[in-house]
């Protein structure tokens, strides 16, 4: 456990800050993000404010896992939308953010693991039995 950090952050400019200075100080091979929408979900209301907020992380992210070959995982929630389907907690603000999109889903035993979006890979679906 000496080589796990966990930060408890209450705002998109302290995880800003985090990120950067774990990055540097620290080199991590993988940074955690858990969970986002709780940054922002009081302030989902789209305002420019957090737009540019999510941009400027989403700039930060990558140059960071780009300059410093880090895997930025970032835990994306899902919650039931009007038509009872659920759906991303970010909504269309993050969606074009990420590299690769992975959907996990449990039902019981069963964890499925399903690629959205990858560069590398077509969209599939592998299920593992616990």
């Amino acid at each position: 456990m000496k080589s796990i950090l966990v930060m408890d952050l209450s705002s998109l400019d302290e995880l800003l800050v985090a990120l950067t200075t774990v990055v540097q100080s620290a080199a991590p091979r993988v940074v955690v993000i858990d969970s986002l929408a709780a940054l922002v979900n009081s302030r989902l209301d789209a305002t420019m404010a957090t737009l540019s907020r999510l941009q400027t992380l989403a700039h930060c992210m990558r140059r960071l896992a780009a300059d410093h070959n880090l895997t930025v995982v970032l835990v994306n929630h899902q919650v039931g939308s009007a038509e009872g389907v659920p759906k991303a907690a970010m909504g269309t603000l993050w969606q074009s953010v990420p590299n690769v999109r992975i959907f996990l889903d449990r039902r019981l035993s069963t964890w499925t693991a399903t690629i959205l979006k990858s560069p590398s890979f077509k969209t599939q679906t592998v299920c593992v039995e616990f």
